[in-house]
């Protein structure tokens, strides 16, 4: 086996480890919120059922994660051992100790999860080709069988004589055609009557009323603003904040301070946002929250973070029926923004 070939697998033996550390690191936050030691206690109260059921998760995870370090190992020591070097024992393995007696058989436990299939060894090189062996000498070819006489063929009969082609009859004559009659004479043309005199012109009508002017192109009120710097640290419950003005037009929406908007009309409203972390929280999100009234209600959307060090966007149409204040919080656990260029932004539309 090549060097770079090892070195790339010993490399995806390092990235599998770091993800398994950030998988554990996950398991002590979570431990560590339940309990209430991040500073910050869980609302409402955890209960024992719930506590019961997150322990068994996170030890679910570490024994995965057990599983899959043993695993790891042993295709560390493979590749070291195809390279030649050598490795520290197995933190799992201690010295021989004496056989103690054979205890009784228990019982039968669970089958274990299957572990990962392990990497596919180096093909062998092609063993060299045999020398071709000496061709036989060809057998004697047997005599040909006496080919059997063939039948006689019957006589063909005589083909009878062609009976003799009668005389083409002759053509009758072409009868005369009919004299053409003579045209009757044209008619004379009739003389053209004088033209009358123009009748006098009416009274122009009275003119119509004007109609309705139709409503004007374009978004009825519309603002824009983006965080610049600004707080990078939002705790759950807590609104983002957006400390730099954009554009805005109409005056159905309004800003009460850097986390608060005005809805002053009711009508069609759109939101878009766009919220960018540094570190992945599998609780954390964030959801519109709307004292006024609309159908949907902004509400009962939230978006989750899946990944860190990403942008989370989203979007949400509403009708307003009552006015009221939004606001984008957090939900979840405490979100970090990203301290380089704009870590939020937030565009709301009135549409009609």
């Amino acid at each position: 086996m090549d060097e770079n070939t090892v070195n790339m697998m010993i490399a995806q033996i390092a990235f599998q480890e770091m993800a398994m550390s950030k998988l554990l690191n996950e398991q002590g936050e979570r431990i560590q919120f339940t309990l209430g030691t991040l500073g910050e206690a869980a609302s409402p109260p955890i209960t024992i059922g719930e506590l019961l059921t997150m322990n068994r998760s996170v030890k679910d995870a570490i024994d995965c994660a057990v599983c899959k370090e043993i695993v790891l190992l042993r295709h560390l020591e493979c590749l070291l051992h195809a390279t030649g070097a050598t490795c520290s024992p197995c933190c799992f393995s201690g010295g021989t100790g004496s056989t103690g007696a054979t205890g009784a058989t228990g019982a039968t436990g669970a089958t274990g999860a299957m572990g990962a299939t392990g990497a596919t060894g180096v093909t062998g090189a092609t063993g060299a080709t045999g020398a071709t062996g000496a061709t036989g000498a060809m057998g004697a070819t047997g005599a040909t069988g006496v080919t059997g006489a063939m039948g006689a063929t019957g006589a063909t009969g005589a083909t009878g004589a062609t009976g003799a082609t009668g005389a083409t009859g002759a053509t009758g004559a072409t009868g005369a055609t009919g004299a053409t009659g003579a045209m009757g004479a044209t008619g004379a043309t009739g003389a053209t009557g004088a033209t009358g005199t123009t009748g006098v012109t009416g009274a122009t009508g009275v003119t119509g009323a004007t109609g309705t002017t139709g409503s004007a192109g374009g978004l009825a009120a519309a603002l824009s603003r983006s965080n610049i710097g600004g707080t990078l640290t939002i705790l759950a419950g807590s609104p983002v904040q957006f400390n730099t003005a954009g554009a805005s037009i109409g005056t159905a929406i309004t800003v009460l301070n850097n986390s608060t908007f005005g809805i002053t009309q009711s009508g069609l409203y759109k939101v878009s946002f766009v919220v960018t972390i540094t570190v992945l929280s599998l609780l954390g999100g964030v959801q519109l929250q709307f004292t006024g009234t609309a159908a949907p209600n902004p509400n009962i959307n939230t978006f989750t973070f899946l990944t860190g060090g990403t942008s989370l966007t989203g979007l949400v149409m509403f009708q307003v029926t009552a006015p009221g204040n939004l606001q984008l919080t957090a939900t979840g656990l405490t979100l970090s923004l990203s301290g380089s260029g704009t870590s939020a932004a937030i565009v709301i539309e009135k549409l009609a």
